[in-house]
């Protein structure tokens, strides 16, 4: 069973956008998401970029070598979720407006 949206969906009327541009619409916001998603995990991330930041602020024993590295994968995380998030958004679009009978 599908989950209903917590958010407003468009009603399709005839006052309104047109249902054709409108899927085209999130369909485009989809391919450029995913596209995105493509590049993020073609590009470099490694926590050799990073170790440095701990040594310059004293924390160097083993322990603590890796928490700006942490850091930053906690915050790359956070973005890819949210883009996952939207794409979900708008696949749910692209389905409630396929729903009805144009």
């Amino acid at each position: 069973m599908e989950e209903t949206p917590k958010y407003p969906m468009p009603d399709i009327h005839f006052n309104g956008t047109d249902p054709v541009a409108l899927t085209e619409g999130y369909i485009n916001i989809h391919r450029a998401i995913s596209e995105l998603e493509l590049v993020i995990n073609k590009s470099s991330f490694h926590s050799r970029d990073y170790y440095t930041l701990d040594y310059k602020k004293g924390e160097n024993d083993d322990e603590t070598w890796y928490n700006a590295f942490t850091s930053a994968k906690k915050e790359r995380d956070k973005h890819l979720i949210n883009l996952s998030e939207f794409k979900k958004y708008t696949e749910d679009h692209i389905m409630h407006i396929k729903h009805y009978d144009f």
